[in-house]
């Protein structure tokens, strides 16, 4: 039942009854690092897309902040790291509760 109240707040129905917040960081106008800043320190899911708004990667973290910056640092990217973060034009993220239900919804 959990994943039905999920989905309706993917669809942009804010029913208030999950434990999970779903947040777009892609309003037009904002670069990207504005995006990244707004970015809490909680565990979830983040999803990154490109600039025709397709899911390039989807991933999991125990602190979505920490784990997003990551892939803007720079430090040990590899080959595929690079294309991919070159490709992002929005990143989405879902709070959830706790690591586990992050892991789930991932």
């Amino acid at each position: 039942m959990k994943k039905k109240r999920l989905d309706s707040r993917l669809r942009g129905n804010d029913n208030n009854d999950s434990d999970c917040d779903y947040i777009n960081y892609g309003s037009e106008g904002n670069g990207l690092n504005l995006k990244l800043k707004g970015i809490p320190q909680s565990p979830g899911v983040y999803i990154m897309k490109n600039i025709n708004g397709d899911v390039i990667y989807v991933g999991k973290a125990k602190n979505l902040k920490k784990r997003v910056s990551q892939y803007f640092s720079g430090k040990n990217a590899g080959v595929k790291t690079e294309h991919l973060v070159s490709k992002i034009y929005d990143i989405e993220t879902i709070i959830s509760a706790n690591e586990l239900e992050a892991f789930l919804l991932e």
